[in-house]
């Protein structure tokens, strides 16, 4: 029997991160049979040939598909994946799946410590293990074509689920040097690349990396985090000030957010055809730089040619806009509708109950995040101050600024404020307009406040009773990521990106700034724009653009109006 019951715990607790390492690395195990074979016969390995006129590209694609299914009976996450009746042929990349590659495997050099932050099952952990299949396929591309992006061995590559450690830093920081000790041991001109997922689960984990960093342990390292909160990043800046490594390069900086699929995401992911019609061999009209320049001609009143092809297709965008203020972008509830037209209970409390063990790791209240959640839910998009926030449940000023801090750093909500149009900067004295980022957070958090039993039917219904303020904020958030990616600027920081405008009793919906243009937005339902939209578009220079259930978009004098899925598509 040993001396100490906690040395006993200690010895069970080192086997069982031991085996959790082993396991969610299955790679070390499997990728030198699966080289081998690759090795002796490509093409007959792979059972998908796509006939795209680029072959590398077609052979990464294929080789992706064939790492996926092979890793699909070892991996829970990819597993997951391929047990939906999507199955593997229907995967969500978001655009931010390319600028990080980029930047991991091209970009920036070790050491380079950095960050990818989202709201609660967003996709976070299939993204990082979509990065690793494609590093682990970049490897077996070179077998078959030049690759210019950087490779390493698959022994150097690690991705580790933080939330195992039940807070435990100093177990880290143990994993960290064995991994790093071991992968420093291989021949390889490759850097050690490692995933941190849900590090901000742990308190203190910044310690660990610095730590690490000053010692000189991750020269040779890629380091990816992946973590549910802004507040973690504002951390991560003071404790790791200067030691972010080679990131100047770096498309996105030290720090990125994955936000829930855009209206484009969702119409690509789910039709073939609006995929086809969106993008062309010659021309990808998806690029962020088109979409804006084809806004700010809006705004001037110039049609792209490529508009009016989306208006013979409003019906079937209608229909898909539809789905999406059910689901959100959200690929879980998005993936089940899609199967049963129906998003069972659990979808919506597992979002709920992350949301709420989120707060009280900030040592935040579950009855006081409630009590806000109901007050923000009452303002339904209307000008509100903290004050009379906290008048309608009962708590102090202070105490709402701190949970709408929370919230908004936990990526369910955003606040645009009242536009000083002298300053061309918010009025943060004014009130505040509070919107969700995404229709299924809204859906997810009303059920858990409101204490549903059939969450799927009260949202269906909530979305025939508020579907003007679901619209609205689905604008306001398709607005705000649209400038917020232009300027790349945290999402945190969206009133200096988008705003609302009011002059006397009449006000227009939003005003988003892209570079140094402010474009006036007003979601109506009435087929005339209001006067005040017509006397703001006159002072700022700019058409307004009048967006809701048109047919067709029309330009007048001072407005262009814009129907809503053709909006959301351009945003």
């Amino acid at each position: 029997m040993s001396g100490s019951g906690v040395d006993d715990r200690r010895i069970i607790d080192i086997d069982v991160v031991s085996r959790a390492v082993i396991r969610h690395n299955p790679w070390w195990i499997y990728q030198r049979m699966v080289e081998e074979k690759f090795s002796e016969n490509p093409e007959g390995v792979l059972r998908y040939l796509p006939s795209y006129g680029d072959r590398r590209s077609g052979f990464l694609v294929s080789v992706r598909r064939y790492l996926l299914e092979y890793y699909s009976s070892y991996d829970k996450s990819i597993g997951e994946l391929a047990r939906t009746r999507w199955r593997l042929h229907r995967i969500w990349y978001p655009n931010l799946f390319y600028v990080l590659r980029d930047d991991i495997l091209k970009n920036v050099s070790p050491p380079a410590i950095l960050t990818l932050r989202g709201p609660r099952q967003v996709g976070k952990t299939t993204l990082v293990k979509l990065l690793i299949i494609e590093l682990l396929s970049l490897r077996l591309l070179k077998y078959v074509e030049d690759v210019d992006f950087r490779t390493t061995h698959y022994r150097r590559i690690f991705y580790f689920p933080c939330d195992i450690l039940m807070g435990e830093r100093e177990e880290l920081l143990r994993v960290l040097m064995d991994f790093i000790d071991r992968a420093s041991r291989i021949s390889d001109k490759g850097p050690i690349m490692i995933f941190l997922d849900e590090v901000s689960s742990l308190r203190g984990w910044q310690e660990v990396i610095k730590v690490l960093y000053d010692d000189g342990s991750l020269n040779n390292v890629i380091l990816l985090t992946t973590g549910s909160h802004s507040l973690d990043i504002k951390k991560s800046s003071e404790v790791l000030a200067g030691r972010r490594g080679n990131i100047e390069k770096s498309k996105l900086g030290s720090d990125s957010v994955l936000l829930p699929m855009k209206f484009i995401e969702y119409v690509k992911l789910l039709s073939e055809k609006f995929k086809k019609t969106i993008y062309n061999r010659r021309r990808k009209w998806f690029e962020l730089d088109n979409r804006i320049n084809i806004l700010l001609n809006l705004a001037e009143g110039k049609i792209d040619i490529k508009l009016r092809e989306f208006e013979y297709y409003l019906s079937d965008l209608r229909s898909l806009l539809d789905d999406y203020m059910v689901t959100g972008g959200i690929v879980r509830a998005v993936r089940e509708y899609d199967e049963k037209q129906f998003i069972s209970d659990v979808v919506y409390k597992d979002y709920a109950d992350l949301v709420v063990r989120d707060a009280e790791s900030w040592r935040l209240n579950e009855r006081n995040l409630r009590k806000t959640l109901y007050a923000i839910l009452l303002t339904k998009g209307s000008p509100v101050s903290a004050r009379t926030l906290a008048k309608k449940v009962g708590l102090t000023h202070q105490t709402i600024e701190n949970y709408l801090e929370y919230l908004e750093g936990s990526y369910a909500i955003f606040q645009p404020y009242r536009l000083d149009l002298n300053r061309k900067m918010s009025e943060y004295r004014k009130a505040r307009k509070i919107y969700f980022v995404d229709p299924f957070i809204m859906h997810a958090l009303n059920a858990w406040v409101y204490g549903y039993s059939v969450a799927f039917d009260e949202s269906v219904e909530n979305l025939r009773k508020y579907k003007p303020f679901i619209t609205e904020c689905l604008v306001a958030s398709h607005l705000a990521r649209l400038a917020f990616t232009a300027l790349r600027s945290p999402m945190h920081l969206v009133e200096n990106t988008v705003f609302y405008w009011r002059q006397d009793s009449s006000e227009v919906d939003f005003i988003f700034r892209l570079g140094k243009e402010y474009i006036p937005v007003e979601v109506g339902l009435s087929k005339k724009a209001s006067k005040t939209l017509l006397r703001l578009s006159r002072i700022l220079g700019k058409k307004g653009i009048l967006t809701g259930y048109y047919d067709r978009i029309r330009v007048d004098e001072r407005i262009v109006q814009v129907p809503i899925e053709i909006l959301l598509l351009l945003a």
